[in-house]
């Protein structure tokens, strides 16, 4: 299934969203959204600015993103676990918003749920979710 360029911002969007509730972005969350950005052809450089201005951004909708398909939602869910457990706990901000996330896309948060023993993020595959998805490149 191919990813509309709308998901695709979406998916974006809900990593910035994410990597500011805690009110700042470590080296990790940096690197991981620039390869995610990479991975849905996004510019490097648009989101490079995007991560460097998300803390003030506040024109960024906290809305959860809604997907065209409940397989991008539940890539996006796995992809934003891992991000936002890089330091070693999910914020009950970040688990309440991942929750909105889930029940918008109509998804069942099954990550979640096992949320309490965390990843082993030195275990955690190399590839991110959205690597798996075929997009659609025609804008």
């Amino acid at each position: 299934m191919k990813m509309p360029v709308q998901d695709r911002s979406h998916y974006l969007r809900g990593l910035l969203i994410l990597i500011r509730k805690d009110g700042r972005i470590s080296d990790a969350e940096r690197l991981f959204v620039e390869r995610v950005g990479a991975s849905l052809n996004f510019n490097r450089e648009f989101t490079k600015k995007a991560i460097e201005e998300v803390l003030a951004n506040r024109h960024i909708s906290e809305q959860p993103p809604v997907f065209s398909s409940p397989l991008f939602a539940d890539k996006f869910l796995v992809d934003a676990l891992l991000i936002g457990t890089f330091d070693k706990e999910l914020l009950p901000s970040e688990e309440v918003w991942l929750m909105k996330v889930a029940t918008a896309n109509g998804v069942v948060p099954r990550y979640l749920e096992t949320r309490h023993s965390g990843p082993n993020l030195q275990a955690a595959p190399q590839g991110l979710a959205v690597e798996d998805l075929d997009l659609d490149l025609e804008f």
